[in-house]
């Protein structure tokens, strides 16, 4: 039996610290830095489990221009050589009516700035960009439908501008009454909320980590326990 336990554990590490898993780099504000309690960044950890490694570099409360201060320290500690998609969530910040948000002249400019630096650092098929949430019942006094239009446009223009083909927009995909039942009371997303915007991003980073890949997509395996 011991000699059973020792050869499973000399097949596993390995796999465990010998192989290096291409990374999933989700960067962005607040739905970002929250995605472990609104549960979608850990279910795509779960998708993805000995495929690739998540790694949240999420900061609260930051918009564009805050965010283009430490986007280097997001990269810190990781390969870009080993980066098979970045997701950049991004916006909802930056189109509060208060302190926190900027105005769009100035979103352009950051924004633009942190899509030519991630497309320095890697090639724009392997981006994805969300743009800024809906107004809901909790954040349409903040965030009226036509001022966050303007920044949802505008993103998606930058997308374009910068060569990123894959720009998702909450803010047109999902209905009104949808964006009032997927969002909790404090303007996060609650449990559909979070379901649907997995949903929403699954096929693009399942395409992009495939498509880096190649072959050996969803191959590697840990190896089977041996009878003992």
């Amino acid at each position: 039996m011991f000699s059973g336990i020792l050869l499973l554990f000399s097949a596993l590490i390995p796999l465990c610290f010998g192989t290096v898993w291409p990374k999933i780099l989700l960067l962005g504000d607040n739905y970002v830095a929250n995605c472990y309690y609104d549960t979608w960044c850990a279910e795509l950890a779960n998708r993805y489990v000995r495929v690739a490694d998540v790694r949240n570099r999420g900061a609260y409360n930051y918009n564009t221009q805050s965010y283009l201060a430490v986007l280097e320290d997001c990269f810190s500690g990781t390969d870009t050589n080993n980066i098979g998609v970045v997701l950049l969530f991004i916006g909802t910040t930056d189109s509060v009516k208060n302190s926190l948000g900027i105005p769009i002249k100035d979103y352009k400019s950051n924004l633009d700035a942190i899509l030519k630096n991630i497309t320095q650092k890697l090639s724009p098929k392997q981006i994805i960009l969300v743009g800024p949430t809906p107004p809901n019942l909790k954040t349409s006094v903040l965030r009226p439908r036509e001022h966050v239009d303007g920044y949802d446009k505008m993103s998606k223009q930058l997308a374009s501008s910068n060569k990123i083909t894959s720009y998702l927009s909450i803010y047109t995909t999902w209905s009104p009454a949808q964006s009032e039942t997927w969002f909790d009371g404090n303007g996060m997303f609650n449990t559909a909320g979070s379901k649907a915007f997995l949903d929403l991003i699954a096929k693009p980073i399942y395409d992009k980590l495939k498509e880096f890949m190649g072959p050996s997509f969803m191959k590697k395996k840990f190896p089977t326990i041996p009878k003992v």
